[in-house]
């Protein structure tokens, strides 16, 4: 008999747990503005760390696949559909842009209150306009991941990646020893230089978001 597939949860898997109990503690009745706003983008950074993480995961994957086990390439071709069509972290990305949204307005009425003293304004504002400009940029990425199926970091190499090792499984049933022309193909797809754009994007926003979070808990 075939050993199961997936030996263990993926990243996503992992991570979801813990993305759902900040957003139930960001959501919680009683909490303040500024616990709110943390509980948001805390869950926020670690949808996008996750997601990258994942996508890197399975560029690995292809990489050091050996094309000529059978179960090896199956593996691969599960783990790349699960990431491509199993939504597993984006809806918890759109509630805590759906929160993140609120705040923003609760925000902007407190620092535009006559309640606020002057010397704390400049401060409060900058912090506002960083954490509008952070869900602004988070609103882009969701964008980028696309709406529909198939979705993901690195949507255009994933998807070739997956393309590519359904052309392998289909070949190991008739040519099982001629995987010279799918493993080139693999290889140019993952020496890609998306994936370090992929990179830098993580680490830009993820700093971008700490950052925000720094600036409301001084802030407020």
């Amino acid at each position: 008999m075939m050993e199961p597939i997936l030996s263990g949860k993926a990243i996503c898997d992992v991570a979801l747990p813990l993305v759902t109990r900040c957003l139930d503690e960001a959501a919680r009745k009683g909490n303040g503005l500024r616990d709110r706003c943390v509980g948001y983008l805390r869950a926020s950074q670690m949808v996008v760390d996750s997601l990258h993480k994942e996508f890197e995961s399975l560029d690995e994957q292809a990489e050091l696949c050996d094309l000529e086990d059978p179960k090896k390439v199956e593996t691969l071709r599960i783990n790349l559909h699960h990431y491509l069509y199993t939504n597993t972290l984006r809806p918890q990305l759109w509630t805590a842009l759906e929160g993140m949204r609120d705040c923003r307005t609760v925000l902007q009425e407190r620092v535009d209150s006559i309640l606020n003293l002057p010397w704390g304004q400049n401060e409060k504002r900058g912090a506002v306009a960083e954490f509008v400009e952070t869900t602004g940029q988070l609103e882009t990425y969701m964008a980028s991941l696309g709406y529909e199926y198939p979705s993901g970091v690195g949507l255009e190499m994933l998807n070739e990646l997956y393309e590519g090792v359904r052309g392998r499984s289909a070949r190991i049933e008739t040519t099982l020893g001629d995987s010279k022309p799918v493993r080139i193909e693999l290889k140019q797809i993952t020496s890609n230089p998306r994936l370090m754009k992929s990179l830098t994007e993580r680490r830009e926003l993820t700093a971008r978001i700490e950052r925000t979070i720094n600036r409301i808990i001084e802030s407020f």
